[in-house]
């Protein structure tokens, strides 16, 4: 049996991120060394030691969402997905009645895109159009099976 295995784009999941989270840690900062003054300017090791914890849960918190993302793959099969990573989950083809692609900003910067079959969503996957026309396919492969087998 053929079977189409994508895994997700790291590099479009983190960037974004980190984008993110860059204003998050200099308002943090600037908020931690005002609290800290009461009256007198922080010396620099308190400067550096704020800095630091900022970015160590800036960076935990790229590094949790990069093994989340590298557990993450889509298995596309004749007659169903299957989705391993955080949850396991199929989904059966022949019972999929829309299939759509979003692409955004960041997936025009990156070439990618997120599939969505019936609310359930492909996400930051390369080549989405490809992938979009090969689902398809197998979606009108699937429910012209499960109809013949119906008729016979």
């Amino acid at each position: 049996m053929n079977q189409y295995s994508i895994k997700p784009n790291i590099s479009r999941i983190l960037l974004p991120q980190l984008f993110e989270l860059i204003p998050g840690i200099i308002l943090l900062y600037l908020l931690v060394i005002n609290l800290i003054r009461m009256g007198q300017e922080p010396s620099l090791i308190v400067h550096i030691l704020v800095l630091a914890i900022l970015v160590t849960a800036a960076l935990l918190q790229l590094f949790v969402s990069y093994l989340n993302s590298a557990k993450t793959a889509y298995t596309i099969m004749a007659d169903r997905i299957e989705i391993t990573g955080k949850m396991q989950q199929t989904i059966m083809l022949a019972q999929v009645q829309q299939v759509n692609i979003r692409i955004g900003l960041f997936d025009r910067l990156f070439g990618t895109g997120t599939i969505i079959l019936d609310g359930f969503k492909i996400r930051n996957i390369n080549n989405p159009q490809q992938v979009l026309q090969y689902i398809q396919q197998m979606v009108n492969s699937a429910r012209y099976y499960r109809t013949a087998q119906y008729t016979k």
